[in-house]
C-alpha cells in the first residue's frame, strides 16, 4: 500500500496520470467530451430529435467523461469500493459539493459560467457505472442544485421556511 502510495505521489508531482500522460491531456479529454455532449444535445433539441436516438453513443460519452474526470480529480478514488464503481449512496452532501466545487474552479480558469454543466457532471461523477448505463443519475443534476442552494443558504444564516399545519 506505501508503494501505491509513493508511486501516485510521483506521478502527480510529475503532473502524469497513471496512465503516463499529461494530467492536462486529461483535464481537456474530460471538457472536450463534455462539450461533445453538449454539442449532441444542442442539435438534436434544435432538430426535435428526442435524445433516445444517440441513447448508446450518449452513454458511451458519459463512460469517457467519468473515466476522465476520475484522473482529473483523484480524490474520487477514495470513495470507489472498487477502482470502477463509485458508492454515491455513501457520499455525503459535502462530499458532492466538493466535487461541484472543484469543476467550477476548473471553469473559472477557462471563463466558463455553466452551472447547469456544472451540475451535470457532478451528478454523473457520483453516480453508479450502472446508473449511467440506464440513465438514471443519483444524484440527479437537480438534487446537487439544490444542496448548493442549501449550503450558499446555511452560510448566509438564512434557514428554510417550514409550513406547519395547526
Amino acid at each position: 500500500m506505501r508503494r501505491y502510495y509513493e508511486v501516485e505521489m510521483e506521478l502527480k508531482t510529475n503532473g502524469q496520470s497513471r496512465y503516463g500522460f499529461p494530467l492536462e491531456f486529461h483535464r481537456k479529454m474530460m471538457f472536450e467530451n463534455a462539450g461533445h455532449l453538449r454539442h449532441l444535445i444542442k442539435i438534436s433539441s434544435k432538430h426535435g430529435v428526442p435524445q433516445s436516438w444517440f441513447v448508446d453513443q450518449r452513454a458511451d460519452i458519459l463512460k469517457r467523461l467519468l473515466r476522465e474526470a476520475s484522473i482529473v480529480y483523484p480524490e474520487l478514488r477514495r470513495w470507489h469500493r472498487t477502482p470502477h464503481k463509485l458508492r454515491p449512496h455513501s457520499l455525503k452532501v459535502e462530499a458532492q459539493l466538493e466535487v461541484l466545487d472543484a469543476i467550477r474552479g476548473d471553469f473559472a480558469k477557462l471563463k466558463l459560467r455553466n452551472n447547469k454543466l456544472a451540475y451535470q457532471l457532478t451528478a454523473l461523477i457520483c453516480s453508479l457505472d450502472s446508473d449511467i448505463a440506464t440513465h438514471k443519475l443519483d444524484p440527479t443534476p437537480e438534487k446537487v442544485r439544490r444542496n448548493e442552494k442549501d449550503r450558499r443558504r446555511n452560510k448566509s444564516g438564512k434557514s428554510r421556511s417550514v409550513k406547519v399545519n395547526p
